[in-house]
């Protein structure tokens, strides 16, 4: 891209006289100015969609409930493993973020290997999940479809099965969603 700027450029003063090199200047800076720019706002996209937009510390609710809430706090980046912490009353776990995807509405988690889910007695050691989620105004929803798998590319090709028409009463496996909102 940016030799094909260079070789335009070229091409504006050998075809020009001085006095329109004077007068073409202005547009071949604004020509430079708007390649700049556009560079810039492709590197901003790519590191916002590089981002997990639930990273960050949440209050957490099944359904409309507005008490009983556990803290959430998320944080993942594209091309790495990322972690989700759950602090509740009487109850604690985490799994390790694989993969997500801001646009579809996914992301795939894994209950570490050796230390389950981070509770006891978790019997789904190193499986994987697949949760959806979506936004309502600041709000996010999410639901895990309970479905344990082997890998994440077949926890990812599971078949999104929810509804979103009454998530704080119904839609997520015949239970309410999951309501996060930031802390």
């Amino acid at each position: 891209m940016f030799l094909k700027t260079i070789f335009t450029i070229t091409l504006l003063f050998v075809s020009c006289t001085n006095e329109e090199k004077k007068d073409n200047t202005g547009l071949l800076l604004a020509l430079v100015q708007t390649n700049n720019l556009n560079n810039a706002n492709q590197n901003l996209t790519a590191e916002r969609n590089s981002q997990f937009i639930l990273n960050g510390s949440w209050n957490s609710f099944t359904g409309n409930a507005t008490n009983g809430g556990s803290i959430v706090t998320i944080s993942s980046r594209s091309g790495s493993n990322g972690v989700y912490l759950t602090d509740g009353i009487g109850f604690s776990s985490c799994s390790i973020i694989n993969q997500f995807d801001n646009n579809v509405g996914f992301y795939v988690s894994q209950n570490p290997e050796n230390n389950g889910g981070c509770f006891t007695g978790d019997t789904n050691r190193g499986r994987y999940f697949k949760t959806i989620f979506f936004a309502e105004g600041t709000r996010y929803w999410t639901c895990t479809i309970f479905n344990p798998q082997t890998t994440a590319a077949a926890a990812a090709a599971l078949a999104d099965n929810t509804t979103r028409t009454s998530p704080g009463t119904s839609g997520c496996g015949g239970f309410s969603w999951s309501r996060m909102e930031r802390r």
